[in-house]
């Protein structure tokens, strides 16, 4: 492909010959730790379950504060849990 071998991208890696082999170290142990945080980071993406779990308790958040957002008045339509839609409409009528 004919590109220097110390390319990588547009930038050019610095020559190691002038480096102690303390900087050297510093730098390996560097490179170690930014690869270390790229993998936990592949790993937490490709945690299906974990990220479905994630998205469901997001939604729930959402939901439980637009319903303490909501006016009072806006509440009391709401019908309860238990109470069928036929069971409102025979107590509303019946004397």
């Amino acid at each position: 492909m004919g590109q220097d071998p110390r390319e990588v991208g547009a930038e050019r890696l610095e020559d190691d010959s002038d480096k102690s082999p303390a900087q050297l170290r510093a730098e390996i142990e560097e490179a170690r730790v930014d690869l270390g945080d790229t993998v936990e980071a592949l790993a937490a993406k490709t945690d299906v379950k974990s990220r479905a779990r994630e998205k469901a308790d997001e939604v729930k958040r959402n939901a439980v504060a637009k319903m303490t957002s909501s006016s009072p008045r806006q509440s009391k339509r709401v019908p309860s849990a238990g109470t069928t839609t036929a069971a409102r409409r025979s107590s509303a009528t019946a004397p």
